[in-house]
């Protein structure tokens, strides 16, 4: 029985911002595939303190981050991060946005704790929604 679900969260125009870029054509092909792999793993641990699959976040790029995990992936030599949040509730835990890092920085978007927590905000004001993960994207 798994700790957890995750979701994805739906922006208020009712897009799956994490599905939209698992399908982008930027996105390296075999994400999808390393990040299904991550996910089961984490939906069965305690803590999303989980390295080297998902670590919490403080401070990043100088940007306060707490709050927040980042489930990582390295594929074809580039070091992809998925970042959430343990909620809305304590038994799920919502993916919020994707984004590249390079030299242990965030590159693609250099702000994703700061859009992170502006889409929690977002659910918390119902402009935004959340879905379920495990579905075919």
């Amino acid at each position: 029985m798994s700790h957890r679900t995750f979701y994805n969260f739906i922006d208020h125009r009712g897009e799956d911002v994490i599905s939209d870029w698992l399908r982008d054509r930027k996105t390296p092909k075999g994400t999808k595939v390393q990040l299904d792999s991550r996910l089961n793993v984490l939906a069965n641990v305690m803590s999303l303190d989980a390295r080297p699959n998902a670590a919490y976040l403080a401070f990043k790029n100088g940007v306060d981050c707490r709050g927040l995990f980042e489930v990582r992936l390295k594929v074809k030599n580039q070091h992809l991060r998925i970042i959430g949040y343990e909620g809305p509730d304590g038994q799920c835990a919502t993916l919020l946005v994707c984004c590249r890092e390079k030299d242990r920085e965030f590159v693609d978007p250099k702000d994703p704790c700061g859009i992170a927590k502006k889409r929690i905000a977002d659910l918390e004001s119902g402009r935004g929604d959340i879905v379920e993960y495990f579905r075919k994207v």
